[in-house]
């Protein structure tokens, strides 16, 4: 599995895996009408991902496999 933290945060977000998360896969985060807000590979057992220049609210992440199908989804509040 997948753990996404710390939630809620107010600079960074980190994906950490089991095991180090496979070359292609993406982190995209998006707001509550579909914007999206960030995009960012991953490729570690654990990848950070800068919100600082985000404003606060809430926002929904998904972590999409090369294939293109969505491998884990949830929210993240920005503080």
């Amino acid at each position: 599995g997948l753990r996404v933290y710390p939630n809620p945060t107010s600079d960074f977000i980190f994906v950490q895996g089991d095991q180090a998360i496979e070359a292609g896969h993406t982190f995209v985060l998006t707001d509550a009408l579909g914007r999206e807000w960030a995009q960012a590979p991953l490729a570690a057992l654990i990848s950070s991902i800068d919100l600082r220049g985000l404003p606060s609210g809430v926002y929904f992440y998904r972590i999409v496999a090369p294939n293109g199908l969505v491998r884990q989804a949830g929210k993240v509040v920005k503080m």
